[in-house]
């Protein structure tokens, strides 16, 4: 047992009540309460996955993915799992939020849904069209169309906050201020949310930052002004995220690569895209971060080689693409250098 006691008041003067005994448990807010909290939940995983089911978690945050040849056997699935979970919890003496319990339905766009939910215990839960997956909200089509709404408001906060501070604080101030708010927030995700459509979005809010951190009028034309600056686009940072996403995590590709006895130009060095027949995967994360990956590989090594450390290759690159102030993704497929 582990006693505790509260203080009232300022320091020197603060009045302390009785000590008591913890029988369980840490108290909040202690340095060693989030170790032990990680340690208890840690075997949850284990304790429930199988074939169909997949289990995420994040701290306190525990996401469960479930799958099957048809939605009732999904639903029996999932019935049976929370089942199992409640009962876990209930043994190592936690509790099940089911307030904050979320269940979502995924189906392609082709289907209207409509389902009305489905009933979990005591507890009936309809399908949400939405829910925040570590910080990036998702829907039911695994599209990120409403991060990039959410993400639109919190970037014209933060162009807001900078035209505020552009009367009392100097142009190196403003700066950090951009990197710290804006770019920190632009970026979050980016290699999960990054589409055509959710750039561009996002790269007219920050060239209306750029405007004002250059005090120039709201119209103006932002061209050459990032490289003078030495900025980089959003599309430049998509690029440099999902360049050294590849080589951080080469392992996650390692299958992919090109490996034969033929010698050839790109041979073990560009990644082969996985077979597929849905059109969805195209406009997936792995499919966009492969496309980058291999157009660098086979027109750009020269600029910076693949081979050299991560550090000096992200410097590398970054240098380069911010001379180059990408407007779209087709200005960086269109580049080559000899």
């Amino acid at each position: 047992m582990r006693p505790w006691v509260v203080s009232l008041g300022m320091t020197g003067s603060s009045v302390l009540s009785p000590p008591r005994c913890a029988n369980q448990g840490v108290l909040q807010g202690s340095i060693l309460g989030p170790l032990l909290f990680l340690i208890l939940i840690n075997g949850l995983p284990d304790a429930i996955k199988d074939g169909n089911t997949h289990v995420v978690i994040y701290a306190d945050d525990s996401n469960f993915l479930v799958r099957g040849k048809d939605y009732d056997a999904c639903v029996r699935t999932v019935q049976t799992k929370f089942g199992q979970v409640k009962d876990w919890l209930i043994d190592r003496k936690l509790r099940l939020n089911e307030t904050k319990t979320v269940c979502m339905l995924f189906e392609s766009r082709k289907k209207p849904g409509g389902r009305a939910g489905i009933q979990l215990g005591s507890t009936s839960l309809p399908y949400s069209e939405k829910t925040k997956f570590l910080g990036v909200v998702i829907d039911r089509t695994l599209s990120c169309r409403y991060h990039a709404q959410e993400l639109a408001g919190k970037l014209a906060s933060v162009c807001f906050a900078l035209r505020k501070l552009k009367a009392i604080t100097s142009k190196e101030a403003l700066m950090s201020a951009y990197h710290g708010l804006f770019v920190s927030r632009a970026t979050y995700g980016i290699l999960f949310w990054a589409t055509d459509a959710n750039l561009y979005s996002v790269f007219v809010a920050q060239k209306r930052a750029l405007r004002i951190i250059q005090r120039r009028p709201a119209l103006s034309s932002c061209r050459f002004h990032f490289t003078r600056e030495r900025l980089l686009t959003i599309y430049s940072l998509y690029i440099v995220d999902a360049l050294t996403f590849v080589r951080r995590h080469s392992h996650y590709f390692a299958g992919l690569l090109f490996n034969h006895d033929h010698d050839t130009r790109f041979g073990g060095v560009i990644l082969r895209v996985p077979q597929h027949r849905l059109h969805f995967f195209e406009r997936s994360p792995m499919s966009r971060v492969v496309a980058i990956y291999n157009h660098w590989a086979c027109h750009l090594q020269n600029v910076c080689s693949l081979n050299t450390l991560l550090k000096e290759f992200r410097r590398g690159v970054k240098s380069y693409l911010i001379n180059k102030e990408l407007y779209s993704m087709g200005d960086y497929f269109n580049l080559r250098h000899s």
